[in-house]
């Protein structure tokens, strides 16, 4: 699934999530974001059921107007969630533009098999 480009304004001490539904386990998600003018965090957490968010890409600063991008492949199907962190400014708002894309893996024999039938 290809995700189109999108431009959100982070509010000063917020953050965005972006949640990414991982169906199937070695689903490639890749990232491609920048920002106007001032710095944002960037990171990827899980929640799983019954427990604490866990943090799989730590939130790291990025520098303004300079295009970021990167990719990761989730072992496990779930919930994850692409987070740009605006939390620790206390006046400048940020205006972020990001584009996913969302890679599944290729079929299996058996799946192959079944979808045939």
């Amino acid at each position: 699934m290809k995700m189109k480009t999108t431009a959100i304004t982070i509010k000063a001490g917020t953050s965005f999530e972006l949640p990414v539904m991982v169906s199937k386990p070695g689903t490639t998600v890749h990232w491609v974001f920048h920002t106007k003018g001032y710095d944002i965090r960037f990171g990827i957490a899980r929640v799983r059921p019954g427990s604490n968010r866990e943090v799989l890409v730590a939130n790291t600063t990025y520098e303004p107007d300079s295009p970021q991008q990167g990719k990761v492949v989730f072992n496990d199907a779930g919930d994850y969630f692409l987070v740009w962190d605006n939390t620790y400014s206390w006046i400048r708002e940020k205006n972020v533009v990001y584009s996913v894309d969302i890679i599944l893996p290729d079929l299996t024999l058996d799946e192959q098999v079944e979808c045939a039938k």
